[in-house]
């Protein structure tokens, strides 16, 4: 038996594994960003070297379709002119995809070459990144197709570019196995910071007003003394409380919780994170209404994590107990806070990750908690409204019941 074909062959492979392994590596290096802010997705030397052969292989695939209309056998004349013709076209496609082309991006737009004509095309542009099996990665552009491979040095950049203008299959790729461990978790914290921003900087005071106390974090001491909880997510001590003024529309002051909305798996959903935050509203600026508004994003993270067994988040109608008044004094009856929905202003709202609705919590005495056990809390709810004391908490109240 004649090994040596075997045996060349298995080199062939090893060769061509430890090859595309370059090839794939290669493009991972920091790309080269020039003083005017321009990012290059530019060739590897791997990449250049396959373009060599790929001009080597098509030059010899050409002499053989030349061959094959000169061969008197008119047998093999067709066969060597069909796979002469078409290798070599498949050949001079890599070497314009390798040589004929060049790209360079910023914030605003993709500067493209083709042969020595430079395009501009701005983000507004680029309707679509796709992944083709057989012919690589292109942009789709209202200057036609921009024919940038993704295995070019910088791609992974241009890559998180089209994710930031939302561009059709760039989230697709980027999350695909193509990309890389690290690529993945850049993906994820581009989502993330994005959604972050946008709720804070926009939707926040676009609702609640532009006066506010920045953000009321939690504490590990807080877990510890309050739930007995000493292993905390790291993330939870970036959740925390919003302070906002009275506006010329809303004469209460607005506590909400900021963090459960946030994607921290970097994936576009139903739901932004756990899908809602909780909004609570008093009469004046008190402490006391932080320190509740908190306890209730801290418990809910508890719930969420599974520290209290199967036992599900807060959710509206809910009844929670404070087991204390809500105030800290000895003389307010109200010891309990009732979620529902929101009703004064626009509850559900589409982030970029998911839906948000924003959930209402009042406080209530323990004797409408009794009553709303029998009656519902949907009844408790419509009976506060009607004497106007559903939206603020107040712990001078006396109960309704």
């Amino acid at each position: 038996m004649e090994y040596r074909p075997i045996l060349s062959g298995l080199v062939g492979a090893v060769i061509a594994f430890f090859l595309l392994r370059a090839v794939l590596n290669s493009g991972k290096k920091s790309p080269k960003v020039d003083d005017a802010g321009w990012t290059h997705v530019s060739n590897t030397p791997m990449l250049i070297a396959m373009g060599v052969v790929f001009v080597v292989i098509g030059t010899a695939c050409f002499a053989l379709a030349i061959a094959g209309t000169l061969n008197i056998d008119s047998d093999k004349r067709g066969a060597m002119l069909f796979l002469g013709a078409s290798m070599t076209l498949l050949m001079a496609f890599g070497t314009y995809g390798v040589f004929g082309v060049a790209a360079k991006f910023n914030t605003q737009g993709i500067l493209y070459r083709r042969f020595t004509t430079w395009h501009l095309v701005p983000w507004s542009g680029v309707s679509a990144v796709v992944d083709h099996s057989m012919w690589g990665t292109y942009l789709r552009s209202t200057s036609g197709r921009l024919w940038i491979w993704k295995y070019r040095r910088g791609f992974s950049e241009l890559l998180m570019e089209l994710c930031t203008h939302n561009i059709s299959g760039a989230n697709e790729l980027a999350t695909s196995d193509f990309a890389s461990d690290q690529m993945h978790a850049v993906i994820q914290q581009s989502l993330l910071e994005r959604v972050w921003e946008y709720r804070e900087e926009t939707l926040y005071p676009a609702l609640f007003g532009d006066k506010s106390e920045g953000i009321f974090v939690l504490t590990s001491e807080m877990f510890v003394s309050q739930f007995k909880c000493e292993e905390i997510d790291p993330r939870w001590l970036t959740y925390g409380v919003h302070v906002y003024a009275p506006t010329d529309t809303r004469d209460s002051w607005l506590y909400v919780t900021s963090g459960m909305s946030n994607p921290w798996d970097g994936e576009v959903g139903a739901y932004s994170g756990l899908g809602y935050e909780f909004v609570l509203e008093t009469k004046g600026r008190f402490d006391w209404a932080i320190r509740s508004l908190m306890s209730m994003l801290a418990f809910n993270l508890l719930l969420a994590k599974g520290v209290y067994g199967e036992k599900p988040l807060i959710d509206v109608g809910d009844r929670v107990p404070l087991h204390q008044a809500i105030d800290g004094s000895d003389t307010s009856e109200v010891r309990h806070l009732l979620v529902n929905e929101t009703q004064h202003f626009p509850a559900t709202h589409q982030l970029e990750s998911g839906e948000l609705e924003f959930v209402h919590l009042v406080g209530a005495t323990s004797r409408e908690i009794d009553w709303a056990k029998t009656h519902g809390s949907e009844a408790l709810t419509e009976k506060l409204a009607s004497l106007g004391l559903a939206i603020v908490t107040d712990p001078a109240r006396q109960s309704i019941v």
